[in-house]
C-alpha cells in the first residue's frame, strides 16, 4: 500500500472516530406513539418515560399496536453521516432492551430504517439483513446494513431506526441503549447511554392517615363527658385513581385504549374499638355495629378523589360519663376488574377520644426495685371533686426475670383513682405504684385527671438511698387529655 493510500486511510477512521466518547446516541424514542425522549426538546422536558400501572395484572402482557411508527427508537451517529467509504460498506447496528419487556413479534429487516437528521435523505442505496436476535419476546437484535451506490459523507445516514412492536411483561424500568460498528471495532466507543423508556407508576393512590386535631369528651355540661368537642373527626384514608396526563399515562394497557379511571374501584372499611355509646361515621353515612359493639363498619365504599372522613359520633341522650376511647381502622381496596390488582389493605391508628382534663409527665419514677423512692402527691384546690384518675407508666425497667405489669392503672385497680376530692389531696408512692404497675426499678409516668388545670397542683418527692430528698413542682402540661 502506497504512503498516500495509508494517510487517507488512517484521516479516514481519525474521522470516524471524532468525538466517539459520545459519537452514538439514542436520539428520539416513542413507546405506543407517545414521545418518551426526544434529544431536541428543552433539557428539562427531554426525558418523559412511559407510565404503567404498578397495580397491573400483566398475564400475557401489554401489548402495544403494532402499527407503524407507534414504537421507534432511533440511534443517531452524532459524529456525522456514515458512508460507503468509495464503494460498499458494512454497518452492524444493535438495540438492546433491558427490562420485563420483549418484542411482541419476530423481527424482520422492513423494521430498520435509515434517515438523516436535518435535511433531505435520498440518494443513498443500502442493504438491510437481520444478522441476529429479534425473536418474539426477544430483548436484542442485530442489523448488517450495507450503503452502497451513493451513499457519501454528505448523502450518507446518520440515523438508524428500529420500529419493533413490544410486549411489557412485568413491573420494573424499561431502558433502551444501541451501538454501532465497522469492521469489528465500536464507531462509538461502544454502547450509547441508555435512555428510559417505560417507568412503573402508581395507578392507584392509596392513603390512610389520623386526624391532628384533638377530639375529646367534655367536661363541661350537666354530666361530664356525655358529649364531644366540635372536632369528631379521628382520621381519613383517600383512595382513587391516579391523574393520568394524556402524554404518558399511567395506562394499564400499552396502547393507551384503557385507562385506570374507566374500571372499578372500591373499599370496605373496618373500624375497631369500643362503639357502645357511638357510632362512627364513614365518609358521612354511620357504619353498621357489630353485636359485641366493638367494630363498625361499611362495604364497597366507591373510591373518590377526596379524602373520605371518619369521624366518631356521640348517641343521644347519654347519661352517664364515657371513658376515653382507642380506635383502628382497616381499609381494604377491591375491584371486579381483572386487568389490575387492587393495593394491600392498610390498618391505621386512629386519633384517641380523649378527656378533657389535665396531664401531668413525672419522668424517672423510681419503684419497688429502686434504693429510691418516689412519691407523687397532687392536690385539688378546688370546691368540686374531680373526675376520674389515670396513670400510665411508660418505658419501664425492671429486674431481669421480673413479671411484666400492666402499664395503664384506673380506680378499678386503685380505688383512690377514682377521684381527687374538693380540698383534697392524691397521693402515689412505692406501695400504689406497686400496686398498679408491679415491680419495676424505673419508669415516667403520666398522671391524667378529669378535672380543668386550674385547681390542680404537683409534686414529686425522690429520696436516694443515701436520704437525700429533692421535690419538683409538676405543671399541667394540657387541658386535654388523651389517655
Amino acid at each position: 500500500m502506497s504512503m498516500k493510500k495509508i494517510l487517507m486511510a488512517a484521516a479516514a477512521v481519525t474521522a470516524l472516530t471524532a468525538g466517539s466518547a459520545s459519537a452514538a446516541s439514542i436520539y428520539k424514542a416513542l413507546v405506543s406513539n407517545k414521545t418518551v425522549y426526544d434529544a431536541t426538546a428543552a433539557e428539562a422536558s427531554r426525558s418523559t418515560p412511559y407510565k404503567i400501572a404498578t397495580e397491573t395484572k400483566y398475564g400475557d402482557g401489554l401489548s402495544t399496536t403494532s402499527t407503524a411508527d407507534h414504537n421507534k427508537i432511533t440511534l443517531k451517529v452524532d459524529q456525522g453521516r456514515l458512508s460507503n467509504g468509495g464503494s460498499n460498506k458494512d454497518y452492524v447496528v444493535t438495540f438492546t432492551y433491558a427490562g420485563n419487556v420483549g418484542f411482541k413479534e419476530a423481527i424482520d429487516n422492513t423494521k430498520l430504517s435509515l434517515g438523516h437528521n436535518s435535511g433531505t435523505y435520498s440518494g443513498c442505496s443500502h442493504s438491510t439483513t437481520l444478522s441476529e436476535g429479534g425473536l418474539a419476546k426477544g430483548k436484542s437484535v442485530t442489523f448488517v446494513v450495507n450503503l452502497n451506490t451513493g451513499c457519501t459523507s454528505t448523502a450518507g445516514p446518520d440515523l438508524f431506526i428500529l420500529d419493533a412492536p413490544l410486549t411489557v411483561t412485568g413491573s420494573g424500568e424499561v431502558t433502551v441503549t444501541g451501538k454501532i460498528s465497522t469492521g469489528g471495532t465500536s464507531i462509538d466507543n461502544g454502547e450509547a447511554t441508555a435512555r428510559t423508556l417505560i417507568k412503573n407508576e402508581a395507578g392507584i393512590i392509596f392513603t390512610t392517615d389520623t386526624d391532628t386535631t384533638a377530639t375529646n369528651w367534655k367536661l363541661a355540661g350537666t354530666t361530664a363527658y356525655t358529649t364531644l368537642t366540635d372536632n369528631t373527626d379521628i382520621g381519613t384514608y383517600t383512595l382513587k385513581f391516579a391523574t393520568a396526563d394524556a402524554n404518558t399515562g399511567p395506562f394499564i394497557n400499552a396502547d393507551a385504549t384503557t385507562r385506570l379511571d374507566s374500571l372499578n374501584l372500591t373499599a370496605d372499611v373496618k373500624v375497631e374499638g369500643d362503639v357502645s355509646a357511638t357510632s362512627i361515621s364513614i365518609g358521612g353515612t354511620n357504619g353498621t355495629k357489630n353485636a359485641d359493639k366493638n367494630t363498625s363498619s361499611r362495604t364497597a365504599i366507591a373510591a373518590s378523589a377526596t379524602a373520605v372522613v371518619i369521624k366518631v359520633v356521640a348517641d343521644a341522650d347519654l347519661k352517664t360519663s364515657q371513658p376515653s376511647r382507642t380506635y383502628s381502622m382497616t381499609v381494604t381496596p377491591a375491584t371486579t376488574s381483572d386487568k389490575f390488582t387492587a393495593p394491600s389493605a392498610k390498618t391505621q391508628t386512629l386519633q384517641t377520644v380523649g378527656l378533657e382534663g389535665t396531664n401531668f409527665n413525672v419522668p424517672w419514677v423510681a419503684g419497688s426495685q429502686s434504693p429510691s423512692s418516689t412519691v407523687i402527691r397532687i392536690a385539688n384546690n378546688g370546691t368540686t371533686d374531680t373526675g376520674a384518675v389515670t396513670v400510665m407508666i411508660k418505658s419501664p425497667i425492671r429486674n431481669e426475670g421480673t413479671t411484666v405489669g400492666g402499664t395503664t392503672c384506673t380506680s378499678s385497680t386503685l380505688s383512690s383513682l377514682g377521684k381527687i376530692a374538693a380540698g383534697g389531696e392524691l397521693t402515689l408512692g412505692a406501695t400504689e405504684l406497686k400496686s398498679c404497675f408491679g415491680d419495676f426499678k424505673r419508669g415516667d409516668l403520666v398522671v391524667t385527671v378529669q378535672a380543668a388545670t386550674d385547681n390542680l397542683t404537683a409534686k414529686a418527692r425522690l429520696t436516694t438511698a443515701s436520704g437525700q430528698i429533692s421535690e419538683t413542682s409538676i405543671g399541667g402540661l394540657k387541658q386535654f387529655g388523651a389517655y
